[in-house]
């Protein structure tokens, strides 16, 4: 390889390096993790404040739908096989 084709090598790498820091860098910026770590608390407080009861156990209604639901599964999945 000579000098001109190592040089041309040499300033498209450069160039690539500089584009993927410029689209590693937007990407950057529109994650704001803030944000999601507040939404992500939010949905976490709502699921417990709505599956639980004042004093933070269970609610009864709810245990027993999933009992439902997890015999309910079981049952398909025995008649499908």
């Amino acid at each position: 390889m000579g000098k001109t084709q190592t040089a041309d090598l040499a300033h498209q790498i450069a160039e690539q390096r500089d584009r993927l820091t410029e689209s590693v860098g937007a990407i950057a910026d529109k994650i704001d993790t803030d944000a999601i770590r507040t939404q992500a608390g939010a949905g976490v407080e709502h699921l417990l404040d709505t599956a639980t009861d004042k004093d933070g156990k269970p609610k009864r209604g709810l245990l027993v739908g999933l009992v439902v639901a997890v015999v309910a599964l079981l049952v398909v999945r025995r008649l499908a096989s």
